[in-house]
């Protein structure tokens, strides 16, 4: 199954680096490669499976994002295909700057994507797939739980024009359910604080 996924024109490059770590970490054997100029319709925002932003509030697609530490993110599976993140919450990239307040944007991508090729919440508290995050902390390290029963994605991540499309071989997860294309297109993820200082994946 070839899966294709974009970002935004106004996306920072931080995300497109974090996105590509994050595909990365979760897979073995990811190639990547840079491409100049986009070369075919499917190179484009909207014709992509998978379209990645940061926008605010209502935004067009019926699930408005509210105020800063409550809804960090959404995100629809294919056909679908929306990775939406709140552009009003306090993301940090550096974990050197990360404290109190803010989000470590790497943590709450490594979950999300984590979702979209097929993992499970998990009950430890130390993997990635656990259901809370605590803000100003920072959690991307694959557990065992995380990697258990889990075959790693292996495919090909094409950049271009700040764009990247992947291609996905492996659809076992965790539940032994399919990724991506079975995925109910309605179906949304979302992070919500759960308390003062935790933060609901």
């Amino acid at each position: 199954m070839d899966l294709h996924a974009t970002f935004m024109e106004t996306v920072q490059m931080d995300l497109h680096a974090t996105f590509i770590q994050v595909v990365q970490q979760l897979g073995e054997g990811v190639e990547i490669e840079e491409i100049g100029n986009p070369s075919t319709e499917m190179d484009s925002y909207r014709s992509a499976d998978i379209r990645i932003g940061f926008f605010v509030r209502d935004h067009g697609n019926g699930n408005p994002f509210d105020e800063p530490m409550k809804i960090l993110v959404h995100v629809f599976a294919p056909p679908m295909g929306f990775f939406h993140l709140d552009g009003e919450e306090n993301w940090v990239v550096y974990d050197e700057y990360l404290k109190e307040g803010m989000v470590d944007l790497e943590s709450v991508v490594v979950h999300e994507i984590g979702y979209l090729l097929g993992l499970d919440h998990l009950s430890e508290k130390e993997a990635i797939m656990f259901p809370t995050l605590k803000d100003g902390t920072r959690k991307v390290e694959l557990s065992s739980d995380d990697t258990k029963g889990y075959k790693c994605y292996t495919g090909k991540i094409r950049i271009i024009m700040g764009q990247v499309r992947f291609t996905h071989h492996q659809e076992n997860d965790i539940s032994g359910s399919s990724t991506f294309g079975s995925l109910c297109p309605h179906w949304i993820i979302g992070f919500f604080l759960e308390s003062v200082l935790s933060i609901s994946l």
